[in-house]
């Protein structure tokens, strides 16, 4: 092993973590169910969907922004509105329920970026996982034979020196590298 590198640490799951996973959950019974809802436009599918989205953001809602927070509850009230009148109604217009599922689409929509506002989906960075770094250090290397720096196979010539690594070809010059295990 060479100096100064670690034993990738194994670490516990966080709060947070568990909350993601919790959240991600949540999303994939929320799509399904959108699917459903709007395969099959009854109203049993739609309050599913319906019931799921009021899980997510009872679920999201302490991340948010109270602006955000707002927002989403105002599009949530619009759709109880409409709600309302489906489970009053004696017989229920198809645009109604086409109404009601494209409510729960904005809602389900102001979500999802209210999330991604707060960098739910997305990292602006990147880690190696423990894997790679275990992998990378069993795995054999090549160094350019001339000055002794690790090269890739796949480039031609040594980025450090210069020296060809490869023939007219495009095969390995067995002189120009070294194997090192």
């Amino acid at each position: 092993m060479p100096k100064g590198r670690e034993e990738p640490e194994i670490l516990a799951f966080t709060p947070m973590d568990l909350t993601n996973k919790r959240i991600h959950v949540l999303l994939n019974e929320l799509n399904r169910r959108q699917f459903s809802a709007w395969d099959s436009k009854t109203i049993k599918d739609i309050e599913a969907y319906y019931n799921a989205l009021r899980i997510l953001f009872l679920e999201v809602e302490p991340l948010l922004d109270r602006d955000e927070i707002e927002r989403i509850k105002a599009k949530m009230k619009d759709a109880w509105n409409i709600y309302k009148e489906i489970i009053t109604a004696k017989t229920i217009s198809p645009s109604v329920l086409i109404l009601f599922l494209n409510k729960l689409d904005k809602i389900n929509e102001a979500i999802r970026i209210s999330m991604q506002m707060h960098e739910y989906f997305f990292k602006k960075g990147a880690k190696k996982a423990g894997l790679d770094e275990i992998l990378e250090r069993l795995l054999s290397k090549y160094y350019c034979k001339q000055c002794d720096s690790e090269v890739n196979l796949e480039w031609n010539y040594c980025p450090v020196c210069g020296n060809r690594l490869k023939d007219e070809n495009g095969e390995l010059i067995k002189n120009a590298v070294v194997l090192k295990e």
